[in-house]
C-alpha cells in the first residue's frame, strides 16, 4: 500500500491527494469526506492474479476499535459523521513473503504492483477528466 501510494505521488497528477497510513483511523473519516472519490490501497492474501479493484462493500456491522478500522468502517463513519457522499474503492495488490519484517517488495509483488499501477493510472485521469467536465 504505502508503496504503491509514493508511485502515485510522483505522477503528480492534477485533483489526486495522496495519503499513506498503515492504519486507518477515525481520524481518517474527516480527510475521506473531503473527497469525491477515494482509493484503498493494501496488499492482498486473496486468491487474485496480480490485483483485484472495486467499489467497497458497505459493511454491516462497523468495527470501531481504538487502534484501526477498515476501509469500510472509515467510509461508514465519513458518512454517518460528515455526510459524506465519497465513492470508495479498494485496490488489492497481491503480495507474497508476509512473514518477513522488512519493508522490501518481493519482485512477484513488485510485478504485481506495476500492473495495477498500468491499471491505475487511466482510471484516475478518467476520474479526473469527468470531474473537470461536471464542473465547467
Amino acid at each position: 500500500g504505502p508503496e504503491c501510494v509514493r508511485r502515485i505521488a510522483h505522477w503528480q497528477l492534477n485533483e489526486v491527494a495522496t495519503q499513506d497510513n498503515y492504519q486507518l483511523s477515525v481520524e481518517d473519516a474527516y480527510d475521506i469526506a473531503q473527497y469525491d472519490t477515494v482509493v484503498f490501497a493494501d496488499a492482498s492474501i486473496a486468491d487474485i492474479d496480480s490485483f483485484s479493484f472495486g467499489p467497497l462493500d458497505k459493511q454491516s456491522e462497523p468495527g470501531f476499535g481504538s487502534h484501526s478500522l477498515s476501509p469500510e468502517a472509515v467510509v461508514e463513519l465519513s458518512r454517518t459523521l460528515f455526510n459524506a457522499q465519497t465513492e470508495a474503492f479498494l485496490l488489492g495488490i497481491k503480495g507474497f513473503e508476509f512473514d518477513r519484517f522488512e519493508e522490501k517488495l518481493s519482485a512477484n509483488a513488485e510485478q504485481n504492483l506495476e500492473v495495477a499501477l498500468r491499471f491505475l493510472q487511466p482510471w484516475l485521469q478518467e476520474r479526473i477528466d469527468l470531474m473537470e467536465s461536471i464542473d465547467a
